[in-house]
């Protein structure tokens, strides 16, 4: 079937469609098109369909006029194309004036579009295959046409649907906002089908033609999301190594930027065929085929053909892309940032180590080269959803979380101590030891290395020091002065949390929850012979707590647990210094 052009006369809703006389040939569809009167257009939630304007204005020619193709022009991301194909050109004529025109191919006049910053799109009219050639007013290229051909109209549909109808089913839909999507997608699917069943048969043979010329980009999405997004994004890829998180979420990243390439694309074909149709806004399906003109509705009802193709997977992207990006697994680079460098002889000490993984960010673009190839894409991505929102749904954006986790003392090694009076004496955890073995302040440095989830960091620590033992109690006495919260925990009630308040001359007050009033204690620090420094505290609690079993205090110090008399391994309380 031809479409009749559309005379232009502004961008509102309306249109003036003037219908084409012709004389049909042997090809079935050449056929009188009925006539057509303005109609308004309807937002609905989904997408809005506008015939704005962009029809084909198909008369058939003689002969192509034999004249030189201008490529250096206008150019193609290809010159094989197939009838009913929304094709593309590029051009370097960007004037307002081409931003909608027409031009003819194979000599039959055809409605030409801008669909981006420099590129045009039409669709290509029914011609034999073989050579034609696209000439309008940005210049001339010839493509290769070959013809788009569809046996069974209903059979094309029905294995669309079928192939949706097993997407949707392979979808999880474990939670509330899942089933909702599920339940989307499903509905869309439905409407859509709706709408191809209340076509005439010529409009069904149509919208199955121009589906089928342009459904390749939009196949491919399928095929790579639910081939490489084959399990959970939590470590069940098939094809990532699970050694450890920087080998299995930067093989994950590498897939997510896959899928998004054949995203980008399919995008690319979606924005051009709106624009193509000059569907400017969104009609749902239902919506769409009230309001369409016969001369619209096949076309409109093959980009929901298109659009349904991809739903599934698009969801199930979509879904994939937000888990990962709330996925703590990138060892933080400012683990050295606040390394401790002063530690007295033979006292352990806390390297203050700032171990932590954190989500992926934009700083994290140059971490391997998944990571490139993922932001390069995302940002592509990015500004194709924003066009498409109400088709694809909200865009999950790069956040930003981070997770603390210690380093154990398998995770680094310290070497390369500078200074032969320094040794090291031992490590756990976090704590180092080092001893002065001339028993006076000792400068060195010393080189750290450390290795958690695949990633390795390294630095060259200098100016660090080990001195004499010395009481320190006023050091840790003056640390503990201030705010802090204390949680008592009681195996037979909830825990309670608690505020206290340190002063300087060894008294201090309690606060209970919902209350204003204060309860006194006094405290102190009591110093080992091992040189270890703990806080003491009494007067709020039952006096048997006064003594419990304690962690002793690092400096700075940040906190301590104490633990109950039955069970070593039982915390009764834990202090956090504000």
């Amino acid at each position: 079937m031809l479409l009749p052009a559309i005379k232009y006369r502004d961008l509102s809703m309306f249109v003036t469609v003037r219908r084409i006389s012709f004389t049909p040939t042997n090809t079935p569809y050449h056929e009188n098109l009925p006539s057509y009167r303005p109609y308004p257009g309807i937002i609905d939630r989904h997408l809005r369909f506008c015939t704005n304007g962009v029809r084909l204005l198909q008369e058939k020619q003689d002969a192509t006029p034999e004249t030189p193709d201008t490529p250096g022009t206008i150019s193609a991301p290809t010159t094989s194309v197939a009838t009913f194909q929304v094709a593309t050109f590029y051009s370097k004529e960007l004037s307002e004036q081409y931003r909608e025109t027409q031009g003819t191919f194979g000599g039959v006049t055809v409605q030409i579009r801008r669909s981006g910053d420099s590129s045009y799109a039409f669709l290509v009219p029914e011609l034999p295959a073989g050579k034609h050639t696209l000439d309008c007013p940005m210049g001339r290229l010839t493509f290769t046409v070959a013809v788009t051909k569809v046996e069974n109209t209903t059979a094309v549909v029905d294995d669309l649907m079928k192939r949706v109808d097993a997407q949707i089913e392979a979808l999880p839909a474990a939670t509330p906002d899942e089933v909702e999507e599920v339940n989307e997608v499903r509905a869309f699917k439905s409407e859509v089908l709706k709408l191809y069943n209340s076509l005439n048969a010529d409009q069904k043979r149509q919208a199955a033609l121009i589906y089928e010329a342009n459904r390749a980009s939009f196949q491919r999405v399928n095929a790579n999301i639910f081939n490489n997004l084959n399990g959970s994004i939590t470590m069940r890829q098939s094809d990532c190594p699970r050694t450890d998180f920087k080998s299995y979420y930067g093989c994950t990243a590498d897939n997510l930027a896959a899928s998004a390439e054949e995203l980008v694309k399919a995008s690319e074909d979606a924005l051009e065929f709106l624009a193509l149709g000059a569907m400017s806004a969104y009609l749902a399906p239902a919506s769409f085929g009230l309001s369409a003109a016969a001369s619209t509705i096949a076309f409109g009802t093959a980009g929901y053909l298109l659009i349904t193709e991809v739903k599934p997977a698009v969801t199930k992207f979509r879904r994939d892309f937000a888990a990962f990006r709330n996925i703590n697994w990138i060892f933080s680079k400012a683990l050295f940032s606040t390394i401790w460098t002063e530690f007295e002889t033979g006292i352990s000490t806390n390297l203050r180590l700032r171990s932590a993984f954190h989500s992926l960010t934009s700083n994290d673009r140059d971490l391997m080269p998944s990571t490139q190839r993922f932001f390069k894409v995302y940002y592509q991505l990015d500004l194709y959803w924003d066009r498409l929102v109400q088709v694809f749904g909200t865009f999950p954006r790069i956040g930003g979380t981070i997770e603390y986790k210690p380093i154990n003392t398998a995770d680094y090694t310290i070497t390369g101590i500078s200074n032969p009076n320094v040794q090291l004496e031992g490590r756990t955890g976090e704590n180092v030891t080092f001893k002065s073995l001339s028993g006076k302040t000792e400068t060195f440095s010393y080189h750290i290395r450390a290795s958690k989830e695949g990633f390795t960091y390294e630095k060259d620590v200098t100016n660090a020091r080990v001195i004499p033992i010395v009481d320190s109690s006023s050091f840790y006495r003056a640390a503990c002065v201030g705010n802090w919260t204390v949680y008592g925990y009681d195996p037979n009630n909830p825990t309670s949390v608690y505020t206290l308040e340190l002063k300087a001359d060894g008294t201090g007050t309690y606060t209970v929850p919902n209350s204003t009033k204060k309860y006194g204690v006094s405290w102190f620090i009591r110093r080992t012979n091992e040189n270890e420094y703990r806080l003491y505290e009494s007067g709020f609690w039952h006096p048997a707590y006064d003594e419990l079993t304690r962690d002793r205090l690092d400096y700075p110090v940040t906190g301590f647990k104490t633990y109950a008399n039955f069970d070593k391994n039982f915390v009764s309380q834990r202090f956090i210094k504000n």
